[in-house]
């Protein structure tokens, strides 16, 4: 939780997977069990996945079921739970949180036609915008306010800002950071290149202060924050 230290965590074994809320030294909440029992647990399953929202009262969860996307998001102040069906055409979501400025709304790198992109989902209206197109894979999505220019962080593995689109166009091998502004405008959308690594990739960029982000590569092998 961004603002205390209530937190959530994700219990998984033999299949079966469990999100509990801890609040102080209370019982945890149960927030979600589900999943099928294995004799083995799954080494690194992609679901649940968690997001606060910035306020702290509201903790968001990703989980799988029945092959379909949903989402269940408990407000910790009222007690309530309130589940949602995520757009079916959304074939797998890389990761996502809350977009820091909007408390109804998230930020997703979704998986569609086989590519991942960037979308906003309002969980108000149910209304889902993609923010990049392309044959391009972007991942790791995270909204930055700095001094003279805000907008969204992120991994892509094209080679430009601006590069040629279509089906024989292959992409770039390696991932560097991006950066997307104005992408409420569709038609006044600019995207800027910040990190031009020949070795290595650049992936999980982050905000570090006013002027300043920050970016895990492994350049040298090994993954590092710089």
């Amino acid at each position: 939780n961004p603002h205390n230290r209530d937190y959530a965590v994700v219990e998984f074994r033999k299949g079966i997977y469990r999100v509990l809320l801890y609040q102080g030294y209370y019982k945890p909440t149960l927030l979600l069990k589900s999943g099928v029992r294995q004799m083995e647990s799954q080494e690194n399953p992609a679901y649940p996945q968690i997001a606060w929202d910035p306020r702290g009262t509201h903790v968001a969860v990703l989980y799988e079921k029945a092959g379909r996307l949903e989402l269940m998001i408990y407000d910790e102040l009222a007690r309530v739970k309130t589940k949602l069906d995520l757009p079916a055409d959304l074939q797998s979501i890389n990761s996502f949180s809350y977009l820091p400025i909007d408390n109804n709304t998230l930020l997703l790198s979704a998986i569609k036609n086989g590519h991942s992109h960037i979308f906003t989902y309002n969980i108000s209206n149910f209304a889902i915008r993609q923010i990049t197109k392309g044959s391009y894979d972007e991942l790791d999505p995270s909204y930055v306010g700095f001094a003279k220019k805000n907008g969204i962080l992120f991994s892509s593995n094209r080679p430009s800002p601006y590069a040629p689109d279509g089906d024989t166009v292959l992409p770039h091998h390696r991932y560097n950071v991006f950066l997307i502004s104005n992408w409420e405008k569709p038609d006044a959308v600019q995207i800027s290149q910040l990190t031009t690594l020949s070795d290595g990739d650049a992936r999980l960029p982050m905000q570090y202060n006013d002027t300043h982000f920050t970016f895990v590569s492994n350049k040298n092998g090994i993954s590092n924050r710089y």
